[in-house]
């Protein structure tokens, strides 16, 4: 037997090695037959491949707005926070109008080769200029021409996106060093993708924590390795109730054959577990997400997944969601003549699913019409209110008509859920920031002693988002009016 290496650095002897693959802790082969036990097994298998914890730690977060802007429906934060017990980076936070609590989503960028941008590639970088060119182009190719982290916002949901390792304020990180950050990683006793989903983890449970969202309803959202990392998530986590991933779901056998994208290395050590597919294949990790509502879309001409593998996964993944008889929760769906892409048409429908699974008929998310009316400028990461004075604190004790570091606090009309929540420790000041960017060796910062810490194009974007805050303007005003006229009496046809 040839025991060398295939022209596509496989070894010869590939195909015995992916017979060997039975994955023995699947729902469909395991001797565990309570799902409940199943689960808790299966997701410790996980956590031992992961060189990570599976939770998100004692570690506070100590949150920071550095920067906050109008934008239109919703406000737009540049926030600090605790990301790991390594360090500290930066996320967008998307918060709607309006007193809350809101539903969230958590959405997480993808991978494609491009790192000066992460977050960027799904909310609309407003604090960096130089980063708003390559952000719409990334937008037009994969995302027809929108921010989707935007469009969720306008629809009412808080949203937040952070850079992983490696992206944009974490960068720099080339392509042919994607190797050896994972190789460095391992040699400090951790995965690069298990560091991944562990800082996944963190951001969902930092998301859930903020006093504006509803901690019952936070959900994940992604595409191509957003996709991987948003089902992963839901897999992992319980604080997260819903997930739609996009462009990512297959069998790993299917992920393996010769000529497969993931066979070239490099990307694929962020999606990689240490020994884990000895035991569970791709879908079957997916699968601990059961019985939560998730949501799989794939594109039919896409490059990256075969058809076969997309079928197969999607079947296994059906038989555990139907065997807990919730298999009208999940939802999956082939798009014959799209690519490896998120169009407008597959995200009417992601937003559609998530309004029905996260947003519900739970009304008290609903953006006010003043809510973000005293919301003017910033100056040197302070909000500066309306009479031009700067909030110092973190937390909104007061009711004064400006946004404070971190929350946005009442203006005249509205309420906010200002301070901690009940039963939650006292607020204490941010740890020391530690920086979780990438230095110039490929080491990741905090780890070892090697890092320191009808339109097209934007036309129809920008157009799509005025339309839509047109539209939930009118809504808010009819709500008004109509709250007005029930609370004086006033019957249809009278005056106000």
């Amino acid at each position: 037997m040839n025991l060398g290496i295939t022209r596509r650095v496989l070894p010869a002897f590939h195909e015995r090695l992916r017979d060997e693959l039975t994955f023995p802790l699947s729902w469909g082969r395991s001797a565990t037959r309570d799902f409940p036990a199943w689960r808790a097994e299966a997701r410790a298998a996980v956590g031992e491949s992961l060189l990570q914890p599976l939770t998100p730690g004692p570690e506070p977060f100590g949150p920071v707005t550095l920067d906050e802007r109008p934008a239109g429906p919703y406000t737009a934060r540049t926030v600090e926070f605790a990301l790991s017990r390594y360090g500290r980076t930066r996320g967008s936070l998307l918060m709607p109008c309006g007193s809350g609590p809101f539903p969230a989503v958590l959405v997480l960028h993808d991978h494609g080769g491009e790192f000066g941008i992460g977050r960027e590639k799904v909310v609309r970088p407003r604090s960096d200029p130089e980063r708003l060119a390559p952000a719409e182009a990334w937008a037009d190719r994969y995302y027809d021409g929108r921010f989707i982290g935007d469009e969720l916002a306008a629809r009412g949901y808080a949203v937040l996106a952070v850079d992983t390792l490696g992206w944009g304020d974490r960068g720099p990180l080339v392509h042919e060093d994607q190797q050896a950050l994972a190789a460095n990683l391992l040699q400090l006793g951790t995965s690069l993708a298990g560091l991944a989903a562990h800082e996944d983890i963190r951001a969902a449970a930092f998301l859930a924590s903020l006093p504006e969202v509803d901690e019952r309803r936070v959900g994940a959202l992604g595409f191509s390795m957003g996709a991987y990392r948003a089902w992963q998530l839901s897999a992992l986590s319980d604080g997260v109730r819903a997930a739609a991933a996009v462009c990512w779901m297959t069998g790993l056998k299917e992920l393996t054959a010769p000529g497969g994208n993931a066979l070239q290395g490099q990307s694929a050590y962020f999606m990689l577990h240490p020994g884990l597919h000895r035991r569970l294949d791709i879908p079957d990790v997916a699968s601990l997400a059961a019985p939560k509502p998730a949501l799989f879309h794939a594109g039919g001409r896409d490059h990256l997944f075969t058809a076969a593998g997309v079928e197969s996964a999607y079947a296994t993944l059906r038989a555990v969601w139907e065997s807990q008889g919730a298999g009208e929760r999940l939802t999956t769906r082939v798009w014959p003549d799209a690519g490896h892409t998120f169009t407008s048409a597959m995200q009417a429908e992601v937003y559609a699913w998530l309004d029905v699974r996260l947003a519900g008929p739970d009304e008290r998310g609903l953006p006010s019409v003043t809510g973000c009316g005293d919301l003017q400028h910033v100056r040197g990461g302070d909000i500066v209110g309306p009479a031009g004075a700067t909030a110092e604190g973190r937390h909104p004790p007061q009711r004064s008509g400006h946004v404070t570091r971190g929350y946005l606090a009442a203006g005249p009309g509205t309420t906010a859920r200002g301070g901690r929540r009940p039963g939650s420790p006292p607020p204490s000041a941010p740890a020391p920031r530690r920086s979780l960017r990438m230095p110039e060796n490929a080491m990741p910062a905090g780890l070892g002693d090697a890092g320191e810490a009808g339109l097209e194009g934007p036309d129809r974007g920008v157009l799509g988002e005025v339309l839509v805050q047109v539209g939930q303007v009118r809504e808010q005003v009819v709500q008004e009016v109509a709250g007005l006229a029930a609370e004086f009496g006033v019957g249809e046809g009278q005056r106000l």
